[in-house]
């Protein structure tokens, strides 16, 4: 009897792990949408870097406007080197950020303590499922 019962015990453990192994090796094909495997939050994280993207950009323009108030308000002619300053940073962040933005796309105020530089222009960021759209405005006090 014990014979007996040990020769069916190998034969159904047998069948066992061959039935697991087939089931483990096709069950990559039963997965909806095929073997490509999709984490969740994937589509979240694609948002999240072309936001982090835009915040990027919209740091250099402000440090950049910043920059460039600090160089002009030296000298008598405030404005004109301001805009010279600026342009010269907004061709550098074109290059980094693969932008589009000319100083005549902003539109300038100085006011007495501050200035204010509103763009005319979108700035688009597309992802692979979104695009998150912006204006980079600055404003720069001292």
């Amino acid at each position: 009897m014990k014979r007996k019962s040990t020769v069916i015990l190998l034969i159904v453990s047998f069948a066992f792990l061959t039935s697991m192994i087939i089931f483990y090796s096709t069950a990559n094909m039963q997965i909806p949408g095929g073997k490509e495997k999709k984490h969740v939050g994937v589509k979240g994280i694609e948002v999240f870097k072309s936001y982090y993207r835009g915040e990027e950009i919209l740091y250099f323009l402000d440090l950049a406007a910043k920059y460039s108030y600090n160089k002009a308000k030296k000298s008598e002619n405030i404005e004109e080197i301001f805009e010279n300053e600026l342009s010269k940073y907004l061709k550098k962040m074109n290059e980094i950020y693969g932008t589009d933005l000319k100083i005549d796309d902003f539109d300038i105020e100085f006011k007495k303590n501050e200035t204010i530089g509103i763009c005319l222009k979108k700035i688009t960021i597309y992802t692979q499922n979104s695009e998150y759209s912006f204006v980079p405005n600055f404003k720069v006090v001292g």
